[in-house]
């Protein structure tokens, strides 16, 4: 039976932010805004904004460039708009897989942003192109999204690293407590991952998404405890 991403969405926004709690999570967020490095006058799109996740990151980072938030989800903007933001930001409702002139953007953009949204895409090659429409000439592209063989229990490895024998057990019966739900709905999204609903690409098959939609990749890498992929790219 298919998976019901509208329905998943809406349940998963509930417990999203939970996620925060595991420092691979955090430290993903913060890799990805050193990655794209906003200025005071960037226009950054963030697709697939989810619960507002990098929204928290660049406040807790100093920064405070111009923000669109996109998101098909009203649930996950329902979230997002609830995190606290100095800067301008601005919420958009759409779904990515339409023509980018649904999308309700204006005025072009110095880096886009999409952290574990591109799997869920019908044709992630299709939606990089799309970009360009609203891209400056010198515009980043930071992807983060899930690779093959995907391994939620690293994470709570990754976390767990470091800690003594007293402090060990307490955080570990906490964690798995607080990230319960969401464990439950990443077994489920981890379930569909390299089938007709979620992607899991290799590394060549992730370079062709960029390579032919008229990015250059300039460094590609994995990360967040080895789970997903990391891809900074240019505009050519």
């Amino acid at each position: 039976m298919a998976i019901d991403q509208a329905q998943l969405w809406k349940e998963y926004a509930r417990v999203y932010s939970r996620l925060r709690a595991l420092s691979p999570y955090r430290n993903l967020l913060f890799e990805i805004i050193a990655c794209a490095r906003p200025g005071h006058d960037t226009r950054l799109l963030d697709l697939c904004c989810g619960d507002g996740g990098l929204l928290w990151a660049l406040n807790a980072s100093g920064y405070h460039c111009e923000v669109t938030a996109l998101d098909k989800s009203e649930a996950m903007l329902g979230q997002a708009r609830t995190e606290p933001y100095a800067g301008p930001v601005e919420f958009i409702a759409a779904d990515l897989d339409q023509p980018i002139s649904n999308w309700g953007l204006f005025g072009r953009y110095d880096r886009f942003i999409c952290n574990n949204g591109l799997y869920a895409l019908r044709s992630p090659a299709s939606v990089l192109r799309r970009l360009h429409s609203h891209a400056t000439s010198k515009a980043v592209l930071v992807v983060s999204t899930p690779g093959p063989d995907a391994d939620p229990q690293a994470l709570l490895a990754e976390h767990l690293q470091g800690l003594n024998g007293e402090e060990l057990p307490h955080e570990r019966h906490r964690l798995q407590k607080l990230l319960a739900p969401v464990a439950g709905y990443n077994e489920k999204i981890c379930a569909e991952l390299g089938t007709r609903a979620f992607h899991a690409p290799d590394e060549p098959q992730l370079r062709h998404w960029f390579e032919s939609s008229g990015w250059q990749i300039a460094e590609i890498r994995r990360t967040y405890a080895g789970q997903n992929w990391l891809v900074i790219a240019e505009r050519r």
